[in-house]
């Protein structure tokens, strides 16, 4: 199930993966589920775009 949630990321584009990232902080979502889109924002080198 990760790997098919993995690679319905790598179809985000960043600004809307940062989008997703950062609601799910502000709905308080899944710690998994945020962590999982960290890993990706890290792996595309995006850190420094979310807050």
């Amino acid at each position: 199930m990760r790997w098919v949630i993995l690679r319905s990321l790598n179809k985000l584009s960043d600004e809307k993966l940062i989008e997703a990232f950062e609601m799910a902080i502000e709905k308080d979502l899944s710690e998994d589920f945020i962590k999982l889109l960290e890993s990706e924002i890290t792996s595309r080198e995006l850190v420094q775009l979310i807050s």
